[in-house]
């Protein structure tokens, strides 16, 4: 179809194009990507939605919008009837490589030369996020503490058989908004980490600062280890309480 559009149609093509991605480049900036307001009719623990961390900075977009454009740029060199499509496909897809690993190292190599002075910052971006989860982390524990009491408690009524359905599900749905909410933070921590991992491969780990920057990086995959355990053990149960509350 799109070989039947013509040249006037290029304007238009454009314009879906840079709508495809803003709309990708949107995922990168933060730990949370979507509002849980929308995900659904039922609430999420208000404490969640305060002082929510953000690990991408506004570079990660800018290298989203670069890397787009080199992908339609390599468009050029197809066929003149398969460039539109291959453009459409190419902005989304160049996204997602323009918003890896790379940009963190193009960021820092753009603003220091020298490599000592890269890695003293990659240590501090590594122990500035790493003191960020530590906070977070007070606010996961007060929330799994409460659902994990939650759980049990609807449990028990299920096994009675006591109890409201209708606020029974009300109360599970909000349970399964904070288990999502903390999941999609947890992924997105993921993929600073992943991003944080590239950065010995490039920079070498052979002398102090090197090394140092490796403990760091241990050091919040530890807390990150944490994090993952404490939502695996609240919500272990979860699944079947679920579908028992839905036979009640």
């Amino acid at each position: 179809m799109l070989r039947q559009w013509g040249l006037n149609t290029w304007p238009l093509l454009w314009l879906l194009i840079l709508s495809m991605i803003l709309s990708g480049c949107q995922t990168t900036s933060g730990w949370v990507n979507s509002d849980p307001a929308n995900a659904s009719n039922s609430s999420v623990d208000p404490r969640l939605l305060q002082d929510q961390p953000e690990f991408f900075s506004e570079s990660g977009a800018q290298a989203c919008m670069i890397g787009a454009g080199l992908g339609m740029l390599a468009c050029l060199m197809v066929r003149p009837e398969d460039r539109a499509a291959c453009m459409a496909v190419a902005g989304v897809a160049g996204c997602g490589i323009g918003a890896s690993a790379n940009y963190v190292l193009d960021k820092r190599r753009s603003e220091y030369a020298n490599r000592e002075q890269r890695m003293q910052v990659y240590i501090a971006d590594v122990q500035a996020d790493s003191e960020l989860l530590g906070r977070r982390m007070s606010t996961y524990k007060a929330v799994l503490a409460d659902d994990s009491k939650e759980l049990a408690r609807i449990k028990k009524e299920i096994q009675a058989k006591t109890g409201d359905q209708k606020q029974r599900q009300a109360q599970l749905a909000q349970v399964m908004n904070n288990k999502s909410l903390m999941e999609q933070e947890l992924a997105d921590l993921n993929k600073k980490i992943d991003l944080y991992r590239e950065i010995p491969q490039e920079e070498g780990t052979g002398d102090a600062q090197g090394r140092a920057f490796v403990s760091a990086l241990q050091e919040l995959e530890s807390e990150r280890d944490d994090l993952q355990r404490l939502l695996e053990k609240t919500y272990s149960d979860l699944p079947s309480i679920v579908a028992s509350a839905g036979r009640t």
